[in-house]
């Protein structure tokens, strides 16, 4: 990783699965790093308390690293990922489907826009 910051490239430490990993990947330099939710899970692993370390760790050593979550089967996951502190999460389009179209959100959603609609008389936004 090193290498590759020193020649200016962008760097993802990815499948992190441990605080260890997370950081080592913060101290090489990674520019973000991907802790694997789901894995992690699986591996009886607190995801909550392993994001707020590394986020920890980040803000002790004055570093620009990012965390970026990925690796999720549950919308719960991903809210519980930006609770300990990710900046980002990377997820596949049905679960941001699942998360945005909840019925409630839905409603909501169709209720604004008619409201707009009755106020302006127009579907188009100034």
């Amino acid at each position: 990783m090193r290498r590759l910051k020193d020649h200016g490239i962008g760097v993802t430490a990815t499948a992190i699965y441990s605080k260890t990993r997370g950081m080592l990947a913060i101290a090489a330099g990674a520019d973000s790093i991907e802790p694997y939710l789901n894995r992690m899970e699986s591996l009886d692993i607190d995801t909550s308390a392993t994001i707020k370390s590394l986020a920890k760790f980040i803000d002790r050593h004055g570093s620009n690293c990012k965390i970026m979550a990925a690796s999720f089967k549950t919308v719960a996951q991903v809210s519980a990922a930006f609770e300990a502190g990710a900046a980002a999460v990377t997820l596949p389009p049905s679960l941001l489907r699942a998360a945005l179209g909840a019925p409630d959100v839905v409603q909501a959603v169709n209720a604004f826009a008619r409201d707009w609609y009755d106020t302006f008389e127009t579907t188009h936004l100034p």
